[in-house]
């Protein structure tokens, strides 16, 4: 609701308290990145948290090419580039 709202600090905070609790819920964190890519647009630092994300949402379902994809890019970002093409290797 908060992101919804173009609150995304708040959101980031909701999803942060909710993935406290529910640990594996992957639909949450597929949509905490998705609020955090917002974040990103106004707070760079915020590529680490997506790095932290991405990577715990390929921990819980690695068949996920998608994920992979942008956390190479967030790593390209960072200049983590072995990091980056050991998420784009088959």
């Amino acid at each position: 609701a908060a992101a919804a709202k173009g609150d995304t600090a708040a959101a980031v905070g909701l999803f942060q308290n909710y993935l406290k609790i529910r640990t594996r819920d992957l639909d949450a964190y597929t949509k905490y990145a998705a609020t955090l890519e917002t974040k990103f647009k106004t707070d760079p630092a915020t590529v680490y948290d997506l790095i932290k994300v991405c990577e715990r949402i390929i921990q819980l379902d690695p068949m996920r090419p998608d994920e992979r994809r942008k956390l190479a890019r967030w790593y390209v970002a960072t200049e983590g580039y072995p990091n980056a093409r050991a998420n784009l290797a088959p």
